[in-house]
């Protein structure tokens, strides 16, 4: 040190002085940060110690917060004291050792306290329960706990049976609802498709049905599954696309799938029979139609709906790239796009990728909706998100779902052959990810965990070593072996045992030979328990056993032969079973459910007429071969029409009562002028389809558009009822929307909905260019 000027000192070296100062400080800044992170009260406000930390940790003696489980393995709550920290608590499945200053682990693996002894537990973990030796027992079965002796006091689950007090798992639990007395024995039987028999649960043999009357020679079926209706002989199948839900008992539908229109005889369409003309590209436009007049009101992907109720496609200028939705009135123009595009000022389609860079849907050319896997939305565009990250929400910097093969580390996705098995918070993903095949090439480390073979599916992984990881428990179907792999079950119907033998019965096509399920030697058996090479039940219909063997049955009308393939069990649909054991065929327009075993009909089919027993199609004089034509009501006694077809009216003249004729002014299906129905003297309609109204002179159907421009449909030639879209309905007129506005609802003057080359501005409701 050398003297300068007077009052002031000059360093030679003054690193060798401040270095040691710059030191001290940052240590004490450390210790305050490590304070401040879990200290409550410091000591006095002139020092950086800590006379009180948060639970969990103790004050050291050098003031700092010091965790309680780095002092005492197992500790969660401890204090300071003159040696050091002192438990108060132990986590559970621990019990606290005072005078030891330890925790000691409970020798039972289900409880959570043991505070006496470690052998004797006060408290288990859920669905275990301490016995009066303090020892856990499982609750099996019960519905709400047990009591200390095993019992359940409020019943058993579903596939469990009470016996003296305990709940006992169902030999058959799959299939059994109740076994209560004896596991072995089922009470009531709660799976679709199965009657009690005997005490088991058997498949019920009646095809189509959900639930069978139990303990009967004769197979009854008491309600029939989805898809099915009952009738005397068993369950149908609904009519060719009649919802599953909305058959009723006589075969009649009440909504129809998509593509289908529904007849006022409950009756399903295809609407592309109907609806379209003679071009091949239109056959199977229309999606949904009316199934009375049998026009089409809604049309496929790439399709435009025209007055009329016709299909026509859109221009290949539109639908080149598949983008178009729809092309409503106007071939050449879209009305409607896909998710993942948007429209133009000249309506066409164009994809959100290529005009927003990553962007999956869009509104417009500018501003992206929802951004493609792996890409945060910010400000109206896609940014990346980390490395091995799926979604990062609207921040690029943190993860919220990580990559396949990834797991979240502190808002990164890291790849999880990095360090550790997963925490538990990402352990059901963590399981998840090894249900699908694995890329290639993979890590190093692949080999060596559970699960990593498309056939290895895992549920738990111990923590253990990379090289030493086995899986502990397989998923349902499949087994651990001894090297720690999980194997398929090899046709087992349930779980299987260590060493692969079924514990339940077999799949079908299986028999089950020596506790292993081997598949039958025929391809045509569905059971062969025993011996692989004799069955003993036929898988497909029209097919009966004969020693051993499943042969055709050889009786007209069988679904399924008995007896050694000399009478028939079941018959076909249209076919009943006579009690001879043979099948009688339904006379030809008898309706479904109402032909009797003695070959005579209750009720016929639309188009035919019941005379003593026998239905008889309906006469159509006149009528042609056209497909409109048919008869759709008629009487029994003379067959005489009552009510004709589309396009077609009802002669009243005489020699020509009850005949079909043609409406004067039905040209084609589709086109303009075709009446819906017409009177009796077939010159003027009496119904008309819709886009039409009936004009009150001439008694045509003419298109809305014609008296009304713009108007979708309507009541009459002044009565709108819907407009086009871009035009607002007003006094029963149709009005345009204001520029740019798709949808202005009932105000003209106020816009819902802007197109896609207009943004909405939602205080004045008007659309402004972007």
């Amino acid at each position: 040190m050398a003297r300068a000027a007077r009052g002031v000192l000059k360093l030679r070296n003054p690193a060798a002085v401040l270095l040691p100062l710059v030191l001290l400080l940052a240590g004490a800044a450390q210790a305050v940060d490590a304070s401040a992170a879990h200290c409550l009260q410091l000591a006095s406000s002139s020092t950086i110690k800590c006379a009180q930390c948060q639970e969990g940790y103790y004050a050291g003696a050098g003031g700092e917060c010091v965790q309680c489980s780095t002092a005492i393995k197992g500790c969660v709550q401890c204090q300071s004291g003159r040696r050091g920290a002192k438990c108060t608590m132990c986590r559970a499945g621990t019990r606290l050792k005072l005078w030891e200053n330890c925790c000691e682990r409970c020798s039972d693996r289900n409880c959570l306290l043991c505070p006496l002894t470690p052998g004797r537990c006060s408290t288990c973990k859920e669905g275990w329960v301490p016995d009066f030796h303090g020892r856990c027992i499982q609750c099996v079965g019960c519905k709400a706990g047990c009591r200390r002796d095993g019992t359940c006091p409020s019943g058993c689950l579903p596939g469990f049976g009470k016996v003296k007090g305990r709940c006992f798992k169902c030999r058959q639990s799959k299939f059994c609802d109740n076994c209560d007395g004896n596991p072995a024995v089922c009470l009531r039987c709660r799976a679709v498709g199965r009657r009690l028999v005997n005490g088991s649960c058997e498949p019920c043999p009646v095809r189509g049905c959900a639930l069978c009357k139990p303990d009967t020679d004769v197979p009854v079926c008491q309600k029939c599954g989805f898809g099915w209706f009952k009738y005397p002989g068993g369950c149908a199948q609904c009519q060719r696309g009649c919802e599953e839900t909305a058959c009723r008992p006589d075969g009649t539908c009440t909504k129809c799938k998509s593509g289908y229109g529904l007849s006022e005889v409950g009756e399903c369409f295809d609407c592309n029979v109907f609806v379209t003309d003679n071009d091949d590209v239109n056959k199977q436009a229309c999606a949904q139609c009316d199934g009375d007049v049998r026009f089409c009101r809604k049309c496929k992907t790439h399709f435009g709906l025209f007055p009329g109720g016709t299909c026509k496609p859109c221009s290949w200028d539109v639908s080149d790239t598949d983008t178009c939705e729809q092309c409503d009135g106007n071939v050449n123009k879209c009305s409607s796009c896909s998710p993942y595009e948007f429209m133009t000022s000249n309506r066409l389609c164009k994809q959100c990728w290529d005009a927003i860079p990553n962007c999956a849907t869009c509104r417009d050319a500018r501003t992206c909706t929802q951004c493609a896997v792996g890409y945060a939305l910010v400000g109206g565009r896609c940014k990346a998100c980390p490395s091995g990250c799926d979604d990062c929400g609207v921040d690029p910097a943190r993860c919220l779902r990580c990559a396949s093969f990834h797991v979240l580390d502190r808002g990164t996705g890291r790849p999880w052959w990095a360090g550790d098995p997963p925490r538990p918070a990402v352990a059901r993903w963590w399981r998840e990810g090894f249900a699908t095949k694995l890329p290639s090439p993979a890590p190093r480390q692949r080999h060596s965990l559970c699960g990593l073979q498309p056939w290895l599916l895992c549920e738990r992984k111990r923590s253990l070593p990379a090289d030493t990881r086995r899986c502990e428990e397989c998923a349902e179907g499949f087994y651990a072996t001894a090297a720690g792999e999980c194997r398929l079950c090899d046709g087992c119907a349930g779980p299987c045992r260590a060493d692969g033998t079924c514990s339940t019965t077999c799949l079908s096509g299986h028999g089950l030979v020596r506790g292993r399920c081997l598949q039958c030697a025929s391809s045509l058996c569905s059971n062969c328990d025993g011996n692989r090479r004799a069955c003993k039940r036929c898988l497909p219909l029209g097919y009966g056993l004969s020693r051993g063997r499943c042969k055709p049955c050889p009786l007209a009308g069988c679904e399924e032969c008995a007896d050694g393939l000399a009478t028939c069990r079941t018959c076909t649909f249209r076919w009943v079973l006579r009690p001879d054991g043979t099948c009688q065929e339904c006379d030809k327009g008898c309706h479904t459910g109402h032909c009797q075993p003695d070959g005579t009909c209750t009720k016929c089919t639309p188009g035919w007429g019941l005379v003593e027993g026998q239905c008889e199609q309906c006469e159509v004089v006149g009528a042609g071969e056209a497909e409109g034509n048919r008869c759709l009501n008629c009487d029994g006694d003379t067959l005489s029409c009552r009510q004709c077809g589309q396009g077609w009216g009802v002669l009243d003249y005489e020699g020509f009562e009850g005949a079909c004729y043609q409406c004067f002014n039905a040209t084609r299906f589709g086109a303009y002028g075709q009446c819906a129905f017409c009177d009796n003297d077939l010159a003027r309609c009496s119904r008309c389809p819709p886009y039409t109204y009936l004009s009150p002179g001439p008694g045509k159907c003419l298109p809305c558009s014609k008296a009304m421009p713009k108007c979708r449909s309507c009541q009459d030639s002044r009565t709108c009822t819907d407009c086009w879209d871009g035009y607002a309905l007003i006094k029963k007129r149709c009005v345009a929307c204001p520029r740019g506005c798709a949808d202005c609802g009932a105000d003209p003057t106020r816009c819902a909905r802007c197109d896609s080359s207009h943004v909405l501005d939602r205080v004045g409701k008007r659309c402004v260019p972007l």
